[in-house]
């Protein structure tokens, strides 16, 4: 899938937690930047899923919302 259409399977909520907590948190904004990234993501890529569990450790996406975004 496309990044833009990876990241709209945030809600509008969690995309806004992130890019507030990327201006005073290096990996998240890491994390971000690399989800803008123009190459197709994979969902069940080692990447991707360590990237989704990075959210859920910062407390930026619960663990139930990861599961719907991988669904």
């Amino acid at each position: 899938m496309t990044p833009r259409d990876f990241l709209q399977l945030f809600t509008l909520a969690e995309r806004k937690a992130i890019r507030t907590a990327s201006k005073t948190d290096d990996d998240v904004a890491d994390w971000f930047a690399l989800a803008q990234v123009p190459e197709p993501i994979r969902l069940q890529h080692p990447t991707t899923l360590a990237g989704l569990e990075f959210l859920v450790a910062k407390g930026l996406l619960t663990a139930q919302r990861k599961a719907a975004i991988l669904a």
